[in-house]
């Protein structure tokens, strides 16, 4: 079985972000459009990773057996080929859809929460695909075409401040320590660009991981997940007398 990661030319620790940006660079120069020579080959490999490693919890599962060492090869890929199988004629310029299975279309935070649509071509007609509000990852979206219906599952791409915790979006903020020390209500941009408020109460601590309920991603069945905000504190900059004041408060109360 082919190492993933290897055949988008990026490490373990690559950003979801790496990932799609390898996987358009290669698809495009392997493309048997444009690639006689060996590309259809090339091509499905480099879709064949994609459909993996592009969503943040099939890629958690592929890195846990492929590192436990108590799964074999022919194991591992019996487990994704439901995933790899429909990714093969998958195209960065437009998504090509077969009607065997799903093939994976990655949308933000925002896009599931308020709808999107997207480009899918059909022979030589390209269609376009609604996707709903409050479309959940794992969903699976069916478009009719002529003579049949084809099918997109539809998993959410989390970029920087943006990050999984566990299988909860959750993102980073950054606060004052004097928020931090003494407590404070913080507003920030929610997941779906509304302004949402986190009460922080004295003493928060760097990195500590507080929650929203109700203010996540789009949950199967309605609703929204949990959001979860990892604390972040921003040291001032102090001028020598400040820097003096300060330490005659740590040598008392610290």
């Amino acid at each position: 079985m082919a190492d993933y990661y290897a055949v988008l030319g990026v490490d373990r620790a690559a950003s979801q972000a790496d990932i799609k940006r390898a996987y358009r660079r290669l698809a495009q120069q392997h493309h048997p459009d444009k690639n006689s020579s060996g590309g259809d080959e090339r091509f499905k490999a480099v879709n064949e990773a994609h459909a993996v490693l592009s969503s943040p919890v099939r890629r958690a599962e592929y890195d846990a057996m492929t590192s436990s060492g108590r799964y074999s090869d022919s194991a591992i890929a019996d487990f994704f080929r439901s995933f790899v199988d429909a990714s093969h004629r998958a195209s960065p310029f437009g998504e090509a859809f077969t009607d065997e299975a799903p093939l994976t279309l990655n949308i933000t935070p925002a896009e599931a929460l308020s709808g999107t649509s997207r480009p899918v071509r059909w022979g030589n007609d390209l269609l376009q695909l609604q996707i709903p509000p409050n479309t959940a990852a794992g969903q699976v979206i069916d478009l009719s075409v002529p003579g049949g219906r084809l099918s997109a599952r539809i998993e959410i791409e989390l970029e920087s401040p943006l990050f999984w915790h566990q299988r909860h979006a959750a993102l980073d903020l950054t606060v004052a320590l004097s928020q931090a020390l003494s407590g404070a209500e913080v507003a920030f941009d929610g997941l779906d660009g509304k302004r949402a408020r986190l009460l922080l109460r004295p003493g928060v601590q760097p990195g500590q991981m507080l929650r929203l309920p109700g203010r996540g991603l789009p949950i199967a069945g309605g609703g929204r997940d949990d959001l979860y905000v990892r604390v972040n504190i921003q040291l001032p900059k102090l001028n020598d007398e400040a820097r003096q004041a300060f330490a005659a408060f740590a040598r008392k109360y610290l």
